[in-house]
């Protein structure tokens, strides 16, 4: 665990929602400012191996609070755990996130975000943006293949579901609604990095095909 003073800028950016649902994509107030903020961060991997988890857990998280402490100021926390199983070929893992603001009133710098890739597959790269986050994850893994040499290590194919959502003010944080998505992909673990094809839905008629290399948590 450490702790470190920074200068952080808030930017104005405009979310806009791909599936005519705009409740939560909101725009930002078109100025910036600048604070400094002392940040507390902490992280625990156990995990046996960080592209493809077969065992073990990881948290991590952090805090932030501004030093100046007058009005239009704010605090963040964030923490963010992963599980892993396996049971022979068969893997099971499960993600949690949630954020939010504290000691603060609402404000309108939106600093969590969902969807993409594991993170709401269905929906757009960082569709949703607001001051508070939960979502929660279940993830299946089946191994295919594996490789003792060259630069694919092994395949795999798999399933999620996920759950969450974002909210502007502390008084509906975690109250729902709830977005869901469900997702079916194929993948590899390379010396790169893990890739993904896959293909996600969500109620609604949300939808979307993706190529992911990397992970994302």
């Amino acid at each position: 665990m450490h702790t470190s003073s920074t200068l952080m800028t808030a930017a104005p950016t405009v979310m806009v929602s791909l599936d005519g649902d705009d409740s939560v994509s909101v725009p930002i107030a078109p100025d910036s400012s600048s604070e400094t903020v002392g940040r507390v961060e902490f992280e625990i991997d156990q995990l046996d191996d960080v592209l493809f988890p077969r065992h073990g857990y990881y948290v991590d998280g952090y805090a932030e609070m501004a030093l100046d402490q007058s009005e239009g100021r704010y605090n963040t926390a964030h923490i963010r755990a992963l599980w892993a199983e396996s049971f022979g070929r068969h893997s099971l893992n499960a993600a949690f996130e949630t954020g939010g603001q504290f000691g603060n009133k609402d404000v309108g710098r939106y600093t969590f975000d969902l969807g993409g890739f594991q993170h709401l597959a269905a929906y757009a790269q960082n569709q949703f943006s607001a001051n508070y986050v939960m979502y929660g994850r279940l993830t299946y893994l089946a191994q295919l293949k594996h490789f003792n040499s060259g630069p694919i290590r092994g395949t795999f194919a798999g399933a999620s579901l996920e759950a969450g959502n974002v909210w502007n003010s502390s008084s509906a944080f975690a109250r729902g609604p709830w977005r869901a998505s469900a997702s079916a992909f194929l993948g590899a673990t390379t010396s790169f990095g893990p890739v993904y094809l896959g293909v996600a839905m969500a109620p609604g008629g949300a939808r979307n095909v993706y190529f992911q290399l990397g992970n994302q948590f």
